[in-house]
């Protein structure tokens, strides 16, 4: 199934709810980010620490950026 079809069947759909979607919220959300890619950019962030132990590294996700706005570091969710 294409995008073009997978989007015309959700839109048929859009006055649905299906698993706790509200399909017509979910299409008005794609077509945002169709226009604004750059605000739902997702970027994570890590840090990693080499230990003695011959390849082991450990990782820590830490702060996170959703568009321009950090998360994350001080606890608080979108």
């Amino acid at each position: 199934m294409t995008t073009d079809e997978m989007q015309d069947a959700a839109a048929q759909r859009k006055d649905e709810t299906e698993h706790g979607v509200d399909a017509g919220g979910h299409l008005k959300f794609i077509d945002w980010l169709e226009t604004n890619p750059e605000d739902g950019m997702l970027e994570f962030r890590a840090t990693g620490i080499t230990e003695e132990v011959a390849n082991r590294t450990t990782a820590t996700i830490g702060d996170w950026a959703l568009g321009d706005e950090e998360m994350g570091g001080d606890g608080r969710r979108p």
